[in-house]
């Protein structure tokens, strides 16, 4: 032993080769074998790979007493990079798993970087959220920086909900029981539902139980729901031919007449006014005398072309005066439509012959009014003549006022002493009867008319 270490015997040394690595033996000065060295470059450094590591084969270092770990030296040395600074300097190297103290839940992370998204599952407790505790599962984007919540799971017992944030979830088995969820293969098969795009038909009655459908697209063929709007549309644009649209009645004029926006046919009925009944008197004695009755007006009836929403101009017929004692009545007035370049016409009817006789002069025969013509129509009826007047025994007898176009009534003719019975519209006026003396004014005519019937 010299310098506080063991001289070995130089002439003992040994070194051979094991398993490709150099060993060198010793014999030292006690005569004990002991290895000098050992050249295991695959191993070198690595402490964990030696054997042995549990046995106690240095106990001239085993330390007295205990060492206190706040006594070491280099504590705020970096010397172990597998744990996080608190500070946050270190990123994740792998998954993270941490508690969020400030928010009361736990947040696992899996990527590179804390600050990175990757896949994170958040389970946060009731106190974190009103609604109450909820479990979130997310993903990151396409690009990686921010995270995706995929599904969350939220409430309480009382209200718990799943929110799928409009994703889908697959891979259903079909359902079983009344509260499974159901796939789309389930409802696309089940032949007792109706498929919203129409590729399934009902097959039978569908009631809609006193309710509206809405939101109907206004029909294309012919068996398509109709619609409000559509069938308004279409009775707004009607043009079926003879369709009756109106009719109006016209009683005096000169005026115009406008159509309704769908006519564009009328038939029109033009009646002119009747003529006074003839006056009746006798200048002295006891015997009768009698007026001749006014004429009818005329009738002209036209099927005509118009235009929808178009004025046309018309006149109507003013009625007879009835003639005084002794006196003619006068003629009625003529009704006219006028439409285009044509003239529809109702004459009025002419007025009765008076009667005076003088002294004792016989009564006679004393003419009614001519009935009035009819032009531009397709039927045209002269007005019926007026009556004769005449007298019977001691009583005249006033002619009749004729009838419209002989369609009307006449205006009967009465024996006695009477002024003239008036004619109902356009029929002539009674004429006049007269009686012992006294003399009698005709009827005066029945005023003139016009009916304008419209149609598509």
């Amino acid at each position: 032993m010299a310098s506080g270490h063991e001289d070995f015997q130089t002439a003992a040394v040994m070194r051979g080769v094991y398993a490709g690595e150099q060993i060198t033996l010793a014999v030292d000065s006690s005569g004990r074998l002991r290895v000098l060295r050992i050249n295991v470059s695959d191993l070198a450094g690595v402490h964990g790979d030696l054997a042995g590591l549990d046995a106690n084969d240095h106990p001239q270092y085993a330390l007295a007493g205990s060492i206190d770990h706040g006594a070491l030296l280099g504590l705020t040395d970096d010397d172990h990079p597998l744990y996080l600074p608190v500070d946050g300097s270190r990123p994740f190297t792998g998954l993270a798993l941490y508690r969020d103290v400030l928010n009361n839940y736990l947040d696992l992370r899996g990527g590179t970087t804390a600050g990175g998204a990757g896949g994170r599952i958040i389970l946060a407790g009731k106190e974190a959220t009103p609604e109450g505790g909820f479990v979130s599962v997310g993903v990151p984007n396409a690009a990686g920086d921010e995270f995706i919540t995929l599904a969350l799971f939220r409430g309480n017992t009382d209200t718990p909900y799943l929110d799928m944030y409009s994703h889908q979830i697959k891979g259903l088995a079909e359902p079983t029981a009344d509260s499974d969820a159901a796939t789309k293969y389930y409802h696309d098969t089940d032949t007792s539902l109706i498929k919203c795009d129409g590729s399934r038909n009902f097959s039978g009655n569908q009631s809609m139980g006193n309710k509206r459908l809405v939101d109907v697209a206004d029909p294309v063929n012919a068996q398509d729901a109709d619609t409000l709007a559509a069938r308004n549309a279409a009775l707004a644009g009607a043009t079926v031919s003879g369709a009756f649209v109106t009719k109006t009645i016209y009683y005096g004029g000169p005026q115009d007449h406008t159509m309704n926006a769908k006519t564009h046919t009328i038939v029109a009925i033009v009646v002119g006014a009747g003529g006074g009944g003839g006056g009746a008197s006798r200048a002295s004695g006891n015997n009768p005398a009698a007026g001749g009755g006014g004429g009818g007006g005329g009738v002209a009836i036209a099927v005509m072309p118009v235009t929808p929403s178009g004025t046309y101009h018309l006149t109507i017929g003013m009625e007879g005066t009835g003639g005084t004692p002794g006196n003619d009545g006068t003629a009625g007035g003529n009704s006219t439509l006028t439409i285009g370049g044509t003239v529809i016409t109702g004459g009025g009817g002419g007025g009765g012959t008076g009667c005076y006789l003088a002294g004792t002069a016989t009564c006679q025969l004393y003419s009614g009014g001519a009935g009035g013509t009819a032009s531009g129509g397709y039927i045209a009826h002269t007005g019926q003549r007026g009556g004769f007047g005449y007298c019977a025994g001691v009583y005249g007898v006033g002619g009749y006022g004729g009838a419209p176009g002989s369609l009307g009534r006449p205006t009967l003719g009465y024996y006695g002493t009477y002024n003239g019975e008036a004619g109902e519209l356009g029929s002539g006026g009674e004429g006049g009867k007269s009686w012992n003396g006294n003399p009698a004014t005709g009827g005066k005519g029945g005023r003139g008319y016009m009916e304008i019937w419209e149609y598509t």
